[in-house]
């Protein structure tokens, strides 16, 4: 009989273990999202940054009251479109390869590079979910960039992981449920345009003889996009032939042209496909020349004639 006693406290005793270790393992479960970063159609022109936020959120939960704290630690790696060192800067790449440089921040635009989030505790006797704003940016700029639908990929598990654990530990309870999120941005093509002056220097006020001279326009186009360059009237009234656009000095005016060639025989105007200037962009500067003369036969008052003429460029 002592010995049946004993045999039964025996039983009881393991069954009472394994049904505390059973619960312990099943106790808690966490799952963790990020918002996708969509960047949509924009532009990259000018230095201009496309920005947009985002979320990661974390929800934990657990069973029968086992356990009241959990810790989390969260990765974001690279991403398929791969990145530089320590992620910084991070890419989305085109069909073909070309990459485009973005960012993803914790605690505003330009601050901490998300990699590695540790120190994460919820107490889930108040509260079972963390969540924290996420600041996208892309860094490249500019006519070099060039246009087309862009996207990194983060798949759960290799690229986006979330481990959970108690007391000290955040890897006790290992790997946790992650979802897939993607970064992408359909980049508008774009081109920027500068010019110099046109100085025709100081002449007298008998123009007998033809005064001719030069500038450039500085136009910068993505690679592969063809653009259009026309040069507007100007302010004087009633223009209506690129070669006889008009200076002026208060109410007395100057006659003069704007041209694409040094032989002044292709006068350069606002009919886009008769007397525009095109081109195809490189993604760098294209300096194209502007040939200017003041037509021979004017007397003209003293004073200083200027003009001013607005350059437009299609692409």
């Amino acid at each position: 009989m002592p010995l049946k006693i004993r045999a039964t406290a025996r039983i009881a005793l393991f069954l009472v273990t394994l049904s505390t270790f059973a619960g312990e393992s099943a106790a808690q479960s966490c799952t963790a999202s990020m918002t996708d970063f969509n960047f949509g159609t924009t532009s990259v022109r000018g230095g201009s940054t496309p920005r947009i936020l985002g979320t990661l959120r974390v929800e934990c939960g657990a069973l029968l009251g086992l356990i009241s704290l959990v810790n989390l630690c969260i990765t974001v790696d690279a991403g398929d479109g791969g990145s530089g060192p320590s992620n910084n800067p991070r890419y989305m790449r085109r069909a073909d390869g070309t990459q485009l440089a973005y960012q993803l921040y914790r605690g505003g635009y330009g601050g901490t590079v998300l990699n590695n989030i540790s120190g994460v505790s919820l107490s889930l006797l108040s509260s079972t979910v963390y969540e924290e704003t996420i600041y996208a940016e892309v860094i490249d700029s500019g006519t070099s960039v060039n246009g087309g639908y862009y996207s990194s990929n983060f798949t759960a598990g290799i690229d986006f992981r979330v481990t959970a654990g108690t007391l000290l530990s955040c890897t006790s309870r290992g790997e946790q449920d992650s979802s897939d999120f993607m970064v992408s941005a359909d980049i508008e093509p774009s081109c920027t345009v500068s010019a110099g002056t046109l100085d025709f220097g100081t002449l007298g006020t008998n123009v007998s003889a033809a005064v001719v001279a030069q500038t450039t326009i500085d136009v910068s186009c993505s690679a592969g996009v063809p653009y259009s360059v026309q040069l507007g009237q100007g302010q004087g009234p009633g223009v209506s032939d690129p070669t006889a656009r008009q200076m002026s000095s208060g109410s007395n005016t100057l006659s003069y042209g704007l041209y694409r060639n040094q032989t002044l025989t292709a006068p350069w105007g606002w009919t886009v496909g008769v007397n525009d200037n095109s081109g195809t962009g490189t993604g760098a500067i294209q300096s194209i020349p502007v040939y200017g003369q003041i037509n021979s036969g004017q007397t003209v008052p003293v004073g200083v004639y200027s003009d001013s003429v607005i350059i437009t460029v299609n692409y």
